[in-house]
Order: C-alpha cells, then structure tokens, then sequence
C-alpha cells in the first residue's frame, strides 16, 4: 500500500487559538475536523507543498514554520505520513477558498473535536511546552527552587517534573502547594512521589512514569486518573512498551554526554531521530542538552528538550546551587 505523504500546518492567531478545518463528507475520513495542509506532490520539498496547500486552502502565506511532530498512521484502506509544521508567522486576509468549515480552537479544546486518529498525537503536541524542566533531587531548600522558578520567563510555558527527595511528606506537600501558584508552569508528578497525588489533582498537569513502572501507566489509567502521562525511555522497546501503554509523551535519553551517567551508552542526535520518528508521541531529548539545543532537538523529530542541567542553560543557575 502506497504511502501517502501529507504536509500538515499547526496555525495559531495571536490569542494562541488553533485553526482547524472540516473534510468534506466525501472525502477520506470524511465528516472530520483536521489540522490544514495536504498531500506532497512528486517533485515537491515539503515547504514547497505546506505553502502551496495552506495558500490554495486559506489563502495565506507562510513566511516561517518548525518541525512539530511526524506520524505515520495505517488506516487500514490508507497509509499516511504526516509532516506537521507549526507556523510561526504567516501574512494574509485568512479565509476558506475550497468552502471548508474553519474553527478557532483553544489548544485545550482540541480534544473535544472528533479527529482523524492520525491527528490526535498533534493535538498533544500542540498543547506540550518545549522545555520540560526536572527539579534537581537533592533539593533541601525550598527557597532556593522558588527563586529559580521566578527568574523563568513568565511569558513563556514549561513542564515541570516535580522529583524532589529529601523532604518529609508535608514539605513535599507546601512546596508543591506553592510551585502551583506560577502560572506559567505545568507540574509533572514523578512517580516515586504517587502517593501525593490525591491531595494535588486539581494541580497537577499529570504524572511521570521511569522505565520500570511503565508497566503500571494502563492501571493508572484504568483507576480513574486525568492529566498527561509521560514516560522515561531510552531505546526502541521501551518507547514501544510507553506508547502501548498509553502514555501522553515520553523522554527519550541520553542524548549527550552527561556528568550524572559518564559511562552511558549515548544516542546522538541520528539515532535520536530515527527513534522519535517511527513512535508517533511528542518525544522531549534528554540528556545533557540545553535551549542552545531547541532546534537542533526539533529537527530531529523533538517535542523539545529536558533536563536537571537544563536549569543552567535556561536561567544561569546550575542544578546544584538549587
């Protein structure tokens, strides 16, 4: 079966909605909200066909894009490749040249449209920040993690994996207490910290699965638990086993070298995004990278980049003076 190549644009306006359009009852999938774009002509680069489709679709130009996420779907009568680029700037009176419904959706609300299943892993995407962020374990001070949360960009999003270890319960408790107050951050729950997840659900964005809990993600799921699920992978089998299990997204490490784990095996950005590229989940780079990373991460088929190192690179603190 031939496999269909299809350039995808995520567009947002300037309140961060998310424009997506409706197929034509005919078509494949028909009936359908979807991200624009369309089918890859032979001859064609993909930022020439992104273009020409939203150009022919929305009458708009594109004037920048990046990567965002690439999936491959088989629906069975089709396959599809979907190279879905979030446009960063684009110019022009938008409106539906071939008579298609269009809606702007809050990123949000993307999950209450019913969508292609090719599109539901963008829908995540769209939603993910790029840098998750991962609190340094050994912090015995809540002060010190405060004041580097508060020299973070307010105008910008990050995930933050709560993996603190030597406090008590109730410390955990207000720091995490205090952590939700920043609205510009989006608290990860690491799993040796589950049992505060009843006092926080209304807090947490989600939870943080290692490797050998993976396993366990169905049963979280099946117990009544909302929110994101990421899982910590670090080859093929494990991503296999995360995206089976129904995690949200994953991070995939190492990718450099790292003074925590000198003695890893490394991936290096190639075998990175061969990886990435065939698991169809919004996948963050970890392991010694940092923002100098960000579009080389997105390149190569990244979600974004991760880190405790990643403190430094963002705001000049190192993860040991936290």
């Amino acid at each position: 079966m031939k496999l269909v190549h299809v350039a995808v644009a995520v567009i947002t306006d300037a309140d961060g909605r998310v424009l997506i359009q409706k197929r034509a009852a005919d078509a494949h999938q028909g009936g359908l909200w979807e991200f624009p774009g369309g089918k890859v002509e032979s001859g064609e680069s993909l930022q020439e066909a992104l273009a020409r489709e939203i150009n022919e679709e929305l009458n708009i130009q594109v004037n920048a894009s990046r990567p965002l996420i690439c999936i491959e779907h088989d629906y069975g009568d089709r396959k599809v490749l979907l190279d879905v680029h979030l446009i960063t700037q684009w110019s022009g009176s938008l409106r539906a040249l071939e008579g298609q419904p269009l809606i702007w959706a809050h990123p949000d609300k993307l999950v209450d449209f019913d969508m292609p299943a090719a599109d539901r892993p963008i829908v995540n995407a769209i939603q993910l920040p790029d840098e998750y962020l991962i609190t340094p374990p050994e912090i015995t001070d809540h002060r010190s993690l405060l004041n580097a949360i508060e020299n973070l960009d307010t105008r910008r999003r990050y995930l933050l994996m709560y993996r603190v270890d030597k406090l008590h319960t109730m410390e955990h408790q207000d720091l995490l207490s205090l952590m939700a107050s920043y609205s510009h951050l989006n608290i990860m729950l690491h799993y040796q910290h589950h049992e505060l997840l009843s006092h926080n659900k209304k807090t947490l964005y989600g939870m943080h699965f290692p490797q050998n809990k993976i396993s366990e993600i169905m049963t979280y799921r099946e117990a009544g638990h909302v929110g994101f699920i990421s899982a910590a992978c670090h080859e093929a089998n494990s991503l296999q086993e995360a995206k089976s299990a129904g995690a949200d997204f994953v991070t995939l490490s190492p990718v450099k070298a790292t003074a925590s784990h000198p003695d890893a095996n490394l991936l290096g950005w190639e075998q990175f995004a061969e990886l990435a590229r065939g698991i169809n989940l919004p996948v963050y780079a970890l392991g010694g990278v940092g923002s100098i990373d960000l579009e080389t991460s997105w390149n190569n088929g990244a979600q974004g980049v991760a880190g405790i190192s990643y403190w430094s690179s963002v705001i000049g603190v190192e993860a040991n003076e936290i």
